[in-house]
């Protein structure tokens, strides 16, 4: 990668970083949002997770060779 390239995605980053940042730190102020993670944060992490691993299981081709 070029100079340029490394500076604009660096730049990109820490704005997209600060953005999500903001956005969760206000997100987490209301009543609502709170009320809600605490009933369901657990499981809802716990069903992400599993269906991130499977997502990766299928990318990368693991799942089809066990099927196959």
């Amino acid at each position: 990668m070029k100079t340029g390239a490394i500076i604009v995605t660096l730049i990109v980053f820490f704005i997209m970083m600060t953005l999500f940042c903001w956005l969760a730190s206000n997100l987490g102020r209301l009543s609502g949002m709170t009320k809600f993670l605490e009933q369901y944060g657990q499981p809802l992490t716990s069903i992400l997770y599993l269906l991130i691993g499977l997502y990766v299981l299928w990318d990368a081709g693991t799942i089809q060779r066990f099927l196959g």
